[in-house]
């Protein structure tokens, strides 16, 4: 699922330079930014002075792990190890790098958990709604067309078996844009912890993880804002220590078509894009990936499918819906104990 970009602003006063420091007596806070994974990145971590030298260091590392992860997980790019095993023929074992192992098995047990809302193999059907590397179709997919393409989707379409994946068709395809960000700000949460960086907050896309707190003891704070017709209003400040949150919507990739909207985000079961009065849909959770996985399978499954999973998992979960023209906002509990002070 060829993923949206998040409005969850941070409130931390970054600003478009490279990197900077604040004006803090002791520990400072220190600011990278990039672009990765079709999206911003940006990074902040509470140290004691730091030199240029060393922040540049750490930027080139920065760079150096996001070129990993890109050259594992990206569909974008022909020479990926995903797109390896997507070119590879049916019924060959491909080993998997210990981290793509991760990823895909975290997004199998999130489509278990979800009844199948998210499936990391409906690739083809991301590609011919017209979201994926090749752009938008000049028309819509015709049922036959999408029920051609579902054919070759689905989990039971590869197995898994002693670190190998193995497709049931030369025509599945994985697309691990529904969780690689998430991932993505999880490494580089890994990166700064290697570097002795244990206070920081990284965002790719909107998709964030925090540790630590701020110099001045307060926790890292982000926002969730509320895309209404006109303006976008910043309606949940989150204080996030330790935890990690990712927001998926529909408010900007997605197109219209004979005055009906068409999501981004792909029904697996259906086929089809998801017209669903979510507008957005935002988890908190101890990873980003499983955060970014959840919000997107939230978005396939309605608020009250969503919100039934949330209270007998006790998933942290808000979201938005357009009813008919209202915003409606939906928290589960443990998302309303995580705002308490």
């Amino acid at each position: 699922m060829r993923k949206r970009r998040l409005l969850a602003w941070l409130l931390i006063g970054l600003c478009m330079a490279s990197y900077r420091a604040s004006a803090e007596p002791e520990q400072k806070i220190y600011h990278l930014f990039g672009t990765t994974m079709g999206n911003k990145y940006a990074i902040s971590w509470a140290a004691d002075p730091t030199s240029a030298k060393q922040v540049h260091e750490l930027r080139l590392k920065v760079e150096h792990r996001l070129e990993q992860l890109n050259a594992s997980m990206s569909t974008w790019r022909e020479d990926s190890e995903i797109n390896a095993i997507n070119n590879a023929p049916a019924n060959q074992p491909i080993r998997l790098s210990d981290e793509l192992l991760w990823v895909v098995s975290e997004a199998h047990r999130i489509g278990l958990m979800t009844d199948g809302a998210l499936d990391i193999t409906i690739g083809p059907l991301i590609d011919l709604w017209g979201f994926g590397p090749k752009g938008l179709p000049g028309r819509l997919p015709t049922p036959q067309e999408v029920a051609r393409v579902k054919a070759h989707t689905g989990p039971e379409t590869f197995t898994l078996a002693a670190g190998q994946l193995s497709k049931t068709s030369d025509h599945t395809r994985l697309d691990l844009s529904s969780i690689a960000k998430g991932y993505g700000v999880d490494a580089l949460g890994q990166l700064l912890e290697s570097n002795g960086i244990h206070h920081y907050l990284v965002e790719i896309g909107g998709e964030i993880v925090a540790r630590g707190q701020r110099p001045d003891g307060r926790p890292w704070t982000v926002a969730v804002v509320n895309p209404a017709p006109t303006r976008l209003a910043a309606t949940t400040l989150i204080p996030l220590t330790d935890m990690a949150v990712a927001t998926s919507g529909d408010y900007h990739h997605y197109f219209e078509s004979q005055g009906t909207r068409f999501s981004h985000v792909i029904d697996p079961q259906s086929g089809r894009a998801v017209q669903t009065q979510i507008v957005s849909a935002t988890v908190i959770a101890p990873q980003c990936a499983t955060a970014d996985g959840l919000a997107t399978a939230a978005m396939v499954m309605g608020v009250e499918d969503m919100l039934r999973l949330a209270e007998s998992q006790q998933l942290a979960v808000m979201l938005i819906e357009d009813h008919f023209g209202q915003v409606r906002v939906h928290r589960s509990r443990a998302f309303e104990q995580l705002l308490r002070p």
